[in-house]
């Protein structure tokens, strides 16, 4: 079978897997938001286990609602409860803290939704198939630029998309994994482009377009994608000895297809004096608008002193953080990367494997990875609010499994300890995200927690199994009624560590010519 061959059913085979667990997980309920009671069938879900357990999906669901019926991305007052506190005022109007990227994606598949009653569904399922096309990217970088077999690339892929956090926000309203799909796009176009070739202007412009588009999702894509760029501007430039010393070229097509930036960039112009009336003013800096500050369950003084901390914060990057934001990220127990994901000890190790063979390609991977870490740990909340795990590092953890594809092909007679390693790793890793997956994608931050009176430990979420309480659109429709949430579960896990095993088994036969 060719190589083409191969890439194809592989990729073919990342479609239908994908489709099938993230469809099993998708976070949604039928029928329309009722801002009266938050959701048709079951109030008791707005705000608690389902598409809207936090104001992020909230805040990013208001402005679908907002574009589709007032024909702007400002928020009427009452879209403005529904999504608060994660919404802005400024001259009298009220909008979504987020960019509008995530809402113009989920806005075509909601009017699709209507039809069928589903436009919950439809619209979520939106970010399903942005991860399913990051998934299918990272297999190509793999296969093409690595040069790892078929099986090391789908075990790659399939740690990434079944063993980490990507599983939790590909299944509901956020920015993170759009943003990994334009950063492997951009990634895989400067190898492209390095490659030379009469397409190379085109992978140049795709570069660039990326680059541009990066902000509509997330405003900080600006500096996460910098490695990239970096890359970028590496494979433009050549050096040349020629009698009069060295001559520094630039490549044309790099210089040609910067109007793609600048269009992209007088858009950003354009919109954000089109909605704010100044070119300057992106909407996660606008005041917040929170209404339930005055409600009696909230206004107690520790409340509101979270909040102001926030406030004053939350913008704000500073190397006083670094320490404290250093350890939530990486060994908290509510957000720590190696608590919720240990797999990745491995890509330390693949990290140290192959420190001799490194090139640029990799050393953008390490950097992306640096930067990622080092620009969340400065940040004034570095636990992301009322997220299941570190979501902020969702850009590192989408490159780390090709550190684990490094220390795999350096195994060499110790892979049956390795894959042994590897698997029981995975296992743990897996079944931590599935748990948020199938319950509840919050797991609170140790500050608010206190006041909460709650817990910040993922396994507290291990409860909702034993109640029934998903907000898996699948089982609610589905299964509920035919078998226990714990029995889901542990059907869905069995699966993913099945296909695990299937790989590991297969990687010996092409890595090491068994």
């Amino acid at each position: 079978m060719t190589d083409n061959k191969k890439n194809i059913l592989c990729i073919a085979f990342l479609v239908l897997v994908g489709a099938i667990f993230y469809f099993a997980t998708l976070k949604a309920v039928p029928g329309f938001v009722d801002l009266r009671t938050g959701l048709p069938n079951n109030p008791a879900q707005f705000g608690g286990i389902g598409p809207f357990e936090s104001s992020h999906e909230r805040s990013s669901y208001a402005m679908v609602l907002s574009m589709l019926d007032y024909h702007t991305v400002s928020l009427p007052k009452p879209l403005a409860d529904f999504g608060s506190p994660d919404v802005g005022y400024y001259n009298g109007k009220f909008y979504s803290f987020f960019p509008p990227g995530v809402a113009a994606m989920a806005y075509p598949f909601y009017i699709l939704g209507e039809h069928w009653n589903l436009p919950i569904a439809f619209a979520y399922f939106s970010m399903c198939i942005a991860a399913i096309l990051a998934l299918a990217m990272l297999f190509i970088i793999c296969r093409d630029i690595f040069g790892f077999s078929a099986p090391l690339s789908l075990l790659v892929v399939f740690i990434l998309g079944f063993g980490t956090i990507f599983l939790n926000y590909s299944i509901t309203l956020y920015q993170h994994i759009p943003t990994i799909f334009l950063m492997f796009v951009s990634y895989y176009s400067v190898w492209k482009f390095r490659k030379g070739g009469k397409f190379a202007w085109l992978w140049a412009a795709a570069v660039w377009a990326c680059y541009g588009l990066g902000p509509i999702f997330d405003y900080p894509n600006l500096i996460l994608m910098l490695p990239i760029l970096g890359y970028f501007f590496a494979s433009a430039f050549s050096l040349a000895r020629t009698d009069d010393g060295l001559k520094i070229g630039l490549r044309n097509s790099f210089v040609a297809s910067l109007v793609v930036l600048l269009l992209l960039g007088v858009a950003q112009i354009y919109y954000n004096r089109s909605v704010f009336g100044n070119w300057r003013i992106y909407s996660n800096a606008l005041p917040r608008y929170d209404q339930t500050l005055g409600s009696p369950d909230l206004s107690n003084a520790a409340t509101q002193a979270i909040t102001r901390q926030k406030e004053s914060v939350a913008s704000v990057f500073s190397e006083k953080n670094l320490p404290l934001g250093f350890y939530i990220l990486t060994v908290s127990v509510d957000k720590g990367l190696f608590v919720y994901m240990p797999i990745f000890v491995l890509a330390i190790l693949g990290m140290y494997a192959v420190r001799k063979k490194m090139t640029l390609e990799i050393w953008t991977l390490l950097a992306i990875c640096a930067l990622n870490l080092i620009l969340y740990s400065s940040f004034g909340d570095p636990w992301g609010g009322l997220s299941y795990g570190p979501r902020y590092l969702l850009p590192a953890i989408a490159v780390l499994p090709v550190f684990i594809g490094f220390w795999i092909q350096s195994l060499g007679k110790r892979r049956l300890w390795g894959s042994a390693a590897l698997f029981a790793l995975f296992a743990y890793s897996s079944a931590v995200s599935l748990l948020g997956a199938v319950t509840r994608n919050v797991v609170f931050p140790k500050p608010e927690a206190l006041y909460a009176d709650t817990s910040n430990k993922f396994w507290f979420n291990a409860r909702y199994l034993k109640l029934n309480q998903s907000g898996s659109f699948a089982y609610n429709e589905f299964f509920s009624g035919r078998i226990s949430l714990t029995e889901y579960y542990l059907i869905l896990f069995a699966a993913i560590l099945i296909l695990m095993l299937a790989l590991l088994l297969l990687i010996p036969k092409y890595e090491y010519g068994d």
